[in-house]
């Protein structure tokens, strides 16, 4: 009796040392669980971070490109100044253009009718000067003809 009471107790024994040992393993399982778990959450708020700084950085390129957009607009809005810039100035170049061709037409008109003119009072002296000189001949030929006594 005495030895199956101890060998029941031997036999209690080595089941309760197998039940600790199964608890043991129980637990450093959970351990195991619980730092993969852990793992796992920090790999997870690793990719929330890379996703936030990867909205981010689009954030940043959308901002540089409707900067670029701005600046091309800009770009344009000043070649398209330039460029009427150089129309108003051809325009005023061609206006004061046709003004000095106008001004040297009526030059020239106004050189040629006081060229006219001055061709008009000359030709009037030539023929007064004509008279005067056909006048006096008249005169000396009478004089000479009738030896200075007259007409009468």
């Amino acid at each position: 009796m005495a030895q199956q009471q101890q060998q029941q107790q031997q036999q209690q024994q080595h089941q309760q040392q197998q039940q600790q040992d199964q608890q043991q393993q129980d637990q450093h399982q959970q351990q195991q669980q619980q730092q993969q778990d852990q793992q796992q959450q920090q790999q997870q708020d690793q990719q929330q971070q890379q996703q936030h700084q990867q909205q981010q950085q689009q954030q940043q390129d959308q901002q540089q490109q409707h900067q670029d957009q701005q600046q091309q607009q800009q770009d344009q809005d000043q070649g398209q100044q330039q460029d009427q810039d150089q129309q108003q100035q051809q325009q005023q170049q061609q206006q004061q253009q046709q003004q000095q061709q106008r001004q040297q037409e009526e030059n020239i008109l106004l050189m040629r009718a006081l060229a006219a003119a001055a061709n008009v009072r000359s030709e009037a002296a030539g023929q007064q000067g004509e008279h005067a000189r056909e006048a006096a001949v008249g005169v000396g030929e009478g004089f000479r003809v009738y030896g200075g006594r007259g007409l009468s």
